[in-house]
């Protein structure tokens, strides 16, 4: 039985949730960030997510200096994402770990995650992708 506490926020909504995931995608031979920064291939504003259900999620992306991040939440419906952009479409395969809180029936927290199947490095609660 999941209690309310005014520390839930969305959790208490939804019984269920899972951390935030935060993530680059850079480009295997430049090495460069495709998204954002100088010799960026992509506009961030095109970038959206779907799930393999065909459900529309959240996409934000917000600016550092040459160097952001792509955040997306709550993704709790599936282990199977795109993310589609300017004509382009890739896959992120989530392996969770789930685990039981104060706030949350199940709490998914992400094991692993694989870009076009290829593995992501996890570095400092950051996943790094490469395309």
């Amino acid at each position: 039985m999941v209690t309310q506490s005014m520390d839930c926020g969305r959790c208490w909504k939804y019984g269920n949730c899972a951390e935030d995931v935060y993530f680059r995608v850079f480009d295997k031979t430049s090495g460069k960030n495709v998204f954002f920064g100088a010799g960026r291939k992509y506009i961030p504003d095109s970038a959206y997510i779907t799930s393999a259900k065909n459900n529309l999620y959240s996409m934000q992306a917000w600016g550092y200096t040459n160097d952001s991040l792509m955040h997306v939440y709550d993704l709790t419906s599936s282990d199977t994402f795109f993310l589609k952009y300017q004509g382009q479409k890739d896959t992120l395969a989530f392996v969770y770990r789930y685990e039981k809180q104060d706030c949350c029936e199940l709490y998914y927290r992400v094991k692993s995650l694989k870009y076009n199947g290829n593995p992501a490095v996890n570095r400092n609660g950051v996943w790094e992708c490469t395309k």
